[in-house]
Parts: C-alpha cells; sequence; structure tokens
C-alpha cells in the first residue's frame, strides 16, 4: 500500500471484479520518498522509506479500514 487511494482502488477491484472476500494488509506502508522521486525520478525505485499506519503517520489510512469492512 503506498497510498490510501491506491488501496482502496485495489480493494474495490479484488473485491468487486476479482470477488475475492478477505484481505491481508502488513503494518509499515513503503511509500515513495517524495524528495527523490521529485529531484531523481530514476533513483525513485530504489528510494523508500518505511511507514506506519499509525495516527503520527503522514497519510490516513482511516479510509482504507473503512472501505475493507464495507
Amino acid at each position: 500500500m503506498y497510498t490510501p487511494e491506491e488501496a482502496i482502488e485495489e480493494l474495490e477491484f479484488a473485491s468487486k471484479q476479482l470477488g475475492f472476500k478477505v484481505i491481508m494488509v502488513g503494518g509499515l506502508m513503503r511509500p515513495a520518498v517524495p524528495a527523490v522521486v521529485e529531484e531523481q525520478p530514476e533513483a525513485a525505485k530504489l528510494a523508500e522509506w518505511f511507514d506506519a499506519s499509525g495516527s503520527d503517520s503522514d497519510h490516513d489510512y482511516d479510509p482504507v479500514c473503512r472501505s475493507a469492512a464495507s
């Protein structure tokens, strides 16, 4: 899960089009490093950081949980 928006799209695809009923989500997310993406796009695939899905994250993962529960 790189962004909450991407995760929601994948959840909808997996459940509605593929018919999946169960998901597994890890505790650490691996989003791209924005500074590297902007300054060195060719190196962006090599740079990553780990983001916990807790309250101190830069992203709000609550919509993902709500989407998975529905």
